[in-house]
């Protein structure tokens, strides 16, 4: 399973609290322009509360997460993080020092999900219009990146 898989089934779940149907906005890869750092993915609520969901896909890439310089920045308008990985992987977090507050999410192999552990609800601030319209201008770019990839990938202009 690649993290675009992962990234599809937590946002793809009707009525979930990742539903891109539910949210204002779900949106993958968020850096340049709203964090100092790069999230995989990105969840605002329609109350503007931010969520952070961070993908894994192999043992070796989750433990090189910790050595990143981000679990030092605490953003004030991040309420909940997540790691999200496939099931198999998702159930060894407990072999992990997890930063403190994070949930992690498992996907299963037929696209279903399951919150193996919570996130603990941190003390941030909803995000402002001028930011939420910076979010909408970045998923902006990455449907029309994503379908220039799509376009690419097939041979067709």
């Amino acid at each position: 399973m690649k993290s675009w898989d992962v990234m599809k089934a937590i946002a793809g779940i009707k009525g979930l609290k990742f539903s891109q149907r539910k949210n204002f906005l779900v949106i993958p890869n968020v850096s340049w322009g709203f964090l100092r750092y790069e999230a995989d993915m990105l969840v605002v609520t329609k109350s503007k509360y931010c969520t952070e969901i961070e993908v894994k896909v192999s043992m070796s890439d989750w433990k090189a997460d910790f050595d990143k310089r981000k679990h030092d920045w605490i953003d004030a308008r991040i309420k909940y993080q997540y790691y999200a990985a496939p099931m198999t992987l998702a159930e060894r977090y407990i072999e992990l020092d997890l930063p403190q507050g994070w949930g992690v999410i498992g996907v299963k192999e037929n696209g279903g999900i399951q919150i193996l552990k919570e996130a603990i609800s941190r003390s941030c601030r909803k995000i402002n219009d001028k930011e939420l319209m910076i979010l909408c201008r970045l998923a902006c770019f990455r449907v029309w990146r994503h379908e220039n990839k799509i376009l690419d990938d097939s041979g067709s202009s």
